[in-house]
């Protein structure tokens, strides 16, 4: 017979416990603009590409503020054309 007595997890609560991230639209505008930050050292271009969309999407999901995105597609413009 097996004895689940001998588990010494049983009925333990574990010390940390996973809760899913709750991602508003804020924080999925910062990440980008990261993400376009890292890119403009390395692809330019890919830079100015993914920052574009950034804007036309923010401009789409009724973003009230698009002036950090303004700057960053202004940096990118000069990065590829200057």
């Amino acid at each position: 017979m097996l004895s689940l007595g001998a588990c010494a997890s049983f009925g333990a609560k574990p010390e940390n416990v996973y809760h899913p991230l709750n991602y508003t639209e804020a924080d999925a505008v910062n990440t980008e603009l990261k993400r376009i930050d890292e890119l403009l050292e390395k692809s330019s271009v890919e830079a100015l590409w993914r920052c574009v969309l950034l804007k036309k999407s923010a401009e789409e999901n009724g973003v009230l503020s698009t002036a950090e995105i303004d700057d960053k597609l202004n940096k990118c413009l000069e990065k590829v054309f200057f």
